[in-house]
């Protein structure tokens, strides 16, 4: 948990990203934090305008977060094996789960957010890489059974 940042880290496996890490944010950033989608039972009047109101629970939550795997400014260092082989770290720990896991989401060491839910998929986009750029980036989903934040 830093003070300097936001930080999201799973409970059970060792990796962490977001700010003062290896993976920094992308442009999206954190998606799916606002209410979670509405699933309603609302019925259909076959022969009549609109539909008979039910009751509505909230659907699974997916969680998204947009990253950048790449040198820090200035590092000259690091090369883009280095970079893939965050991305392999990166995508050992984010595994499918059969059980829930713990996913917290530390805002600037002031207010931390959790939920209970399993990754569900890391896509990768090679493209800064295959234009010369020592660069990955990566959309991770994490997929909240239970939607409620902790």
């Amino acid at each position: 948990m830093s003070a300097d940042g936001v930080t999201v880290a799973i409970a059970s496996r060792s990796i962490s990203f977001g700010d003062g890490t290896d993976y920094c944010w992308g442009r999206q950033g954190i998606v799916g934090l606002g209410a979670p989608p509405v699933r309603n039972n609302d019925v259909t009047q076959g022969n009549d305008h609109g539909a008979i109101g039910q009751r509505d629970y909230m659907d699974v939550r997916h969680l998204g977060f947009d990253l950048t795997i790449g040198p820090a400014l200035g590092d000259l260092t690091t090369d883009g094996a280095d970079v893939w082989a965050l991305w392999d770290a990166l995508r050992l720990a984010w595994v499918t789960s059969n059980s829930d896991l713990t996913l917290t989401i530390d805002f600037f060491g002031a207010d931390t957010l959790t939920f209970l839910g399993r990754p569900d998929g890391a896509s990768l986009d090679t493209s800064p890489m295959l234009q010369g750029l020592r660069a990955l980036r990566v959309m991770l989903d994490f997929r909240c059974p239970d939607p409620t934040q902790y």
